[in-house]
């Protein structure tokens, strides 16, 4: 079962429970806010000291700003690919001010250091993309739970299979495909655990339509 928010097929599907409670169960969870509340440059530090993984964090004037309903509608669109922040009133207040009164959106735990979003702050559809180039990570990882859901995107696979421990030729990998970003609209590069995948992929190499 697909869903469509504000105007854009939202790529996870729902695969719950085919009942009006499990259905309206969802949709309830779809319409909380996406965008987590941080208060203060404590709960900044501990967030980023147990966040592996790359963020978004805005910062506004207030929930009731024109800049966080731009941010709330691109953290909809792309629930599960990345993960929203969002810091306002006083807790913002010195961050906005030392951008000279802008309200910001900054991307967090990239190992190039953190971005700066320099595009207008109430252009969502310029946002969004912003966000999927710099969030959505270049190799992304196909487990049993999301491979049904990376198929529907209708897209090819390039995967490499790796022992979990070895972290190194993901990186290599990733630098690889980074080398080819004219391509990542056409192909989905991902990794997985070569143990778990052993022998569904001596099936899965038959299938040329899904896998190059």
């Amino acid at each position: 079962m697909k869903f469509i928010r504000s105007g854009e097929l939202m790529k996870s599907e729902y695969r719950g429970q085919r009942s009006v409670e499990g259905i309206t169960e969802h949709i309830n969870k779809l319409m909380e806010d996406p965008c987590k509340a941080l208060h203060g440059d404590e709960e900044l530090k501990m967030l980023k000291k147990e966040t592996k993984t790359k963020f978004v964090l805005g910062y506004f004037a207030s929930t009731s700003s024109y800049g966080y309903e731009v941010f709330k509608s691109s953290a909809q669109t792309m629930l599960g690919q990345c993960h929203f922040y969002a810091m306002t009133g006083d807790d913002a207040k010195p961050k906005i001010a030392s951008f000279g009164g802008q309200e910001r959106v900054i991307l967090l735990n990239d190992v190039d250091g953190e971005k700066i979003y320099e595009g207008s702050a109430t252009n969502q559809p310029e946002l969004s993309t912003w966000v999927k180039e710099n969030c959505v990570p270049l190799v992304r990882e196909i487990t049993f739970e999301n491979g049904e859901e990376l198929t529907e995107e209708g897209l090819p696979f390039v995967i490499l299979f790796h022992d979990p421990e070895d972290q190194e030729s993901v990186k290599v990998f990733t630098q690889k495909v980074a080398e080819c970003q004219d391509q990542r609209t056409g192909v989905n590069f991902l990794h997985a655990d070569g143990f778990k995948f052993a022998h569904p992929s001596v099936i899965w190499a038959r299938l040329p339509k899904i896998f190059l």
